[in-house]
């Protein structure tokens, strides 16, 4: 795996967008997750696999509260309907959970 000086892409008015290159998949789904979770607003994290050429990458994409909102409306609107040939296989959905109240 070559070394990527700036994974995070950045387009003024968007999300930051995390691109590397594949390595482990629990190293680089974690990696990505752990980076997003930075972000000041992100309380979710979405993960996929983009096909490329001459490799496949990983992009993560951290998202605030009103982003995850939206998605869970696609996500229940898919469960709803029957799986067909169309369906993609993705690797993970992360979102922050709150803490837990500490015992006195």
């Amino acid at each position: 795996m070559s070394e990527e000086k700036t994974p995070t892409e950045t387009i003024p008015g968007s999300n930051p967008t995390l691109v590397t290159e594949l390595a482990p998949i629990t190293q680089q789904v974690g990696s990505h997750v752990l980076n997003a979770l930075r972000e000041e607003d992100c309380v979710a994290v979405l993960s996929t696999i983009v096909a490329g050429f001459p490799t496949d990458r990983v992009v993560s994409v951290p998202l605030n509260a009103s982003q995850m909102a939206e998605v869970g409306v696609i996500l229940n609107e898919v469960a709803a309907e029957p799986d067909g040939p169309d369906d993609r296989p993705c690797i993970g959905f992360q979102c922050r959970l709150p803490e837990a109240p500490k015992e006195s």
